[in-house]
């Protein structure tokens, strides 16, 4: 009966041996997938600060070729107003 009893302590201390590496396990996971949710974070804020500097880029070239087709459609007469209001 000693040896099974040792045998009974031994399945225990495996056992709670297993739990243990599967609290590690899951604390890795864990960290791994928030490292990866950050990384994920940081990338899409990345890809909208990108967007928002095409974007103004995008509405500056508007802008200056809106102007350019006012100066060149209304012509003289533009410059004539312009010059005339103040």
């Amino acid at each position: 009966m000693g040896v099974v009893e040792e045998r009974g302590d031994m399945r225990r201390s495996v056992w709670s041996d297993v739990e243990g590496r599967q609290d590690i396990y899951k604390d890795y996971i864990r960290r791994e997938t928030s490292q990866e949710r950050s990384i994920l974070q940081d990338r899409n804020r990345l890809k909208i600060r990108t967007d928002i500097k095409k974007l103004h880029e995008n509405l500056i070239q508007n802008k200056e070729i809106f102007e350019g087709t006012q100066t060149f459609t209304l012509g003289n007469s533009f410059e004539g107003f312009k010059k005339n209001t103040k």
